[in-house]
């Protein structure tokens, strides 16, 4: 598996992986503990775990995927929840809201979400998207069956690569594209379930303790 691709699913999982009860999530959709998630990549399974904690009014949530931990702090705003991704393997800044508070999640709520990534070597790479609460439906994962809401998401990306800087062949290309997912999450659980509208990657909770 490549660093790319492993940095790609740590990036994936610290943005959208479970998050601690916090001030702006007073329903408690978004809960803390330690989760266990199987993943497929490009064919290759792997296995990620998230443990989250409180600390004050910010959230951290660490992410292990392939002997990698990477740290994500997220921070309650009027708007829901934004992120930070701390240095490592890349940084990245959630300008505006990725998930919005408890109170609002109901099927037909839509909301933007802007972010950048900059890896250590200076590539940067800015994305707009738009998520959507398509439906809620029943969901069995190894983890057990979860009422969850399913919320499809379309990002658009921009890649930026610093001069004198070459990358694999087709790999820009393959990064300067819009694409597409579905997550689903249920209340008191969190993330669930995903998977990429070209099917190259899906994960699913297999445990969760709290």
């Amino acid at each position: 598996m490549s660093r790319s691709t492993m940095t790609a699913a740590v990036l994936t999982l610290a943005i959208f992986g479970g998050v601690v009860h916090a001030a702006c999530d007073p329903d408690g959709f978004l809960t803390g503990g330690t989760r266990t998630f199987a993943m497929v990549i490009a064919g290759r399974t792997a296995t990620m775990t998230t443990s989250a904690t409180v600390e004050g009014d910010a959230v951290v949530v660490q992410s292990t995927f392939s002997g990698t931990t990477s740290t994500t702090t997220w921070t309650c705003t009027d708007q829901g929840m934004t992120a930070s991704f701390g240095p490592g393997t890349g940084s990245l800044q959630a300008d505006s809201s990725t998930l919005p508070p408890a109170s609002e999640w109901k099927v037909g709520t839509t909301w933007p979400g802007v972010s950048r990534v900059t890896t250590v070597s200076g590539i940067t790479m800015n994305s707009t998207s738009q998520s959507r609460i398509a439906a809620q439906e029943m969901v069995t994962t190894p983890a057990g069956t979860f009422t969850a809401f399913r919320v499809e998401t379309t990002t658009k990306h921009k890649l930026t690569v610093p001069v004198g800087t070459t990358l694999p062949a087709g790999s820009a290309d393959a990064m300067n594209r819009d694409t597409t997912v579905t997550l689903w999450y249920a209340r008191g659980v969190g993330l669930i379930k995903e998977s990429s509208g070209d099917s190259a990657f899906t994960l699913i909770l297999t445990n969760v303790s709290r």
